[in-house]
């Protein structure tokens, strides 16, 4: 093994469960950075409730098709700007919050 390659051990789940799977995999360490990278990004966008998404990203985060979304847009929240729908995630998870009550 190179200088520039670990072993990085990963495994499902949170906390102190050692019965969890594993898996190990090898990576170099700019495939390490690219997949912090990847997994922050995709923590801050998934933390950001504010920033407006388009249908195809309000489908994408509720999986639901895009379909569903135009024929629901206005129970979910959704606002219309020019001729565009937004929608919010915050919006988007009060709209399951009440659904799933």
């Amino acid at each position: 093994m190179s200088k520039t390659e670990k072993v990085i051990h990963l495994r499902e789940g949170v906390g102190a469960d050692h019965d969890a799977p594993r898996l190990a995999v090898t990576l170099t360490i700019d495939e390490l950075r690219a997949l912090i990278v990847a997994v922050l990004h995709e923590h801050i966008a998934d933390n950001d409730d504010g920033a407006l998404m388009d249908v195809h990203e309000a489908a994408k985060f509720l999986r639901q098709s895009p379909t569903y979304v135009y024929r629901n847009w206005r129970e979910m929240g959704g606002r219309k700007l020019g001729k565009n729908l937004r929608f919010t995630k915050a919006a988007l998870r009060t709209w399951v919050a009440q659904k799933g009550a």
